[in-house]
This record gives C-alpha cells, structure tokens and sequence, in this order.
C-alpha cells in the first residue's frame, strides 16, 4: 500500500507513555533491541515476529487486540 495510510498500527508507543515506560527500559526487562522496538514503536516496522508479539503483550499486560488498532 505505497503511500497510503495504513490500516493497522500497533499502539506501542502510546502504551508504554501509559506506563511511564522508555524504550531503553522495554528493551532491557524484554531483552528486544532498543532498534527493534524504536521501529516498532513509531510502526516504521515491515513485520514482527509473533514471539515480540506476544513478549511486548505480556510485558504490557495487553491482548493483541490492545496492542493494535
């Protein structure tokens, strides 16, 4: 979808806003890399494993349905 505006965005950024959370801080208790998630935070990321998925979820304490909108 070249320039268009993409229908599904994960929320990752405003979670851990949330939760007082810093990227540095994510990546350290995660073990994610501070570049996996900055890009995943700022949905600049292509795809994502399902195992960050699901270690971003429970770190967050969401569902998948919370993660994305």
């Amino acid at each position: 979808m070249e320039g268009g505006l993409k229908m599904i965005r994960n929320r990752l950024a405003a979670l851990m806003a949330e939760r007082g959370l810093k990227i540095t801080r994510v990546a350290k208790d995660t073990g994610i890399s501070r570049n996996t998630i900055t890009s995943i935070s700022q949905n600049d990321s292509e795809m994502m494993r399902m195992e960050t998925i699901n270690t971003l979820c429970k770190y967050l304490g969401v569902t998948p349905c919370e993660f994305y909108e």
